[in-house]
């Protein structure tokens, strides 16, 4: 097969998927590993594709968001894996808010085995796993809903009454999620969002910035905190710019992956 065939039928696959791995492109191509490797970063520095951690992702305008219908079946296993290891900082009597997106939502997903927690968020699929959770005695507490105007497309609550409630409170813990990662800090698509995180971050004494490696060196909207403000930044297995582990390490930010 030609090296442009191979191109093309990548290219295809991505646009389809969404995301694809090296051992779904060996098969289907009938070539080695480090062909396809070739072939992924020869398209990544083409910006035809993202390359990432075992594969390959199409590219997203970095001023959009996929519905989130669409980003909750991307790259799954990397936040069910990420949500894992947020969730197990969570202890016994903490305060904790859960921010919207999906892998914050495998944040809620995972908690299990503490007692006595507040658990705050105004994402409304979160809400609705918190409240399966506790009706099983994955935890005790309370479960704080933070309501607004309803957002369809983001499934969350948003406007001035949102920000009205969560002004006065204080978190032990947030976590937070990162539609960019820049040299600037974390970024988010929704400027109005970008407001509420910019709120959580300042309101709470640990930040925990959650993300998976498509977000690693993408550009968004709106910067809501710089690295100074973070305490854990939890990802994947991903490849870091040097820039960005240089402010992580300045900031003292304890990388968890």
């Amino acid at each position: 097969m030609l090296v442009e065939e191979r191109y093309a039928i990548i290219l295809k696959l991505v646009e389809e998927r969404g995301k694809v791995t090296v051992p779904e492109l060996m098969e289907l191509l009938c070539t080695s590993k480090e062909t396809i490797r070739r072939d992924l970063l020869f398209l990544n520095k083409q910006n035809k594709i993202k390359k990432v951690h075992g594969g390959a992702m199409k590219i997203e305008s970095s001023l959009y968001e996929a519905k989130y219908s669409d980003r909750a079946r991307v790259n799954l296993k990397s936040k069910e894996r990420i949500g894992k290891l947020a969730a197990g900082y969570i202890k016994d009597f903490d305060v904790i808010e859960i921010d919207v997106g999906t892998t914050a939502l495998e944040v809620a997903k995972h908690i299990k085995g503490v007692q006595e927690i507040k658990v705050i968020t105004y994402s409304i699929p979160a809400l609705q796993v918190l409240i399966q959770k506790k009706e099983k005695g994955d935890f005790t507490g309370e479960i704080i809903f933070i309501g607004g105007s309803v957002d369809c497309q983001r499934l969350m609550t948003s406007g001035p009454s949102l920000m009205e409630q969560l002004k006065p409170l204080s978190f032990d813990k947030a976590f937070i999620g990162v539609s960019g990662l820049s040299d600037n800090g974390p970024m988010t698509y929704n400027i109005n969002e970008g407001y509420v995180q910019k709120m959580l971050v300042n309101n709470s004494n640990e930040v925990f910035a959650i993300m998976d490696s498509t977000k690693v060196q993408k550009r968004s909207l709106f910067n809501f905190c710089d690295f100074s403000k973070i305490h854990y930044l939890i990802t994947d297995d991903c490849d870091m710019p040097d820039t960005i582990k240089k402010s992580l390490k300045e900031n003292n930010i304890k990388w968890i992956k």
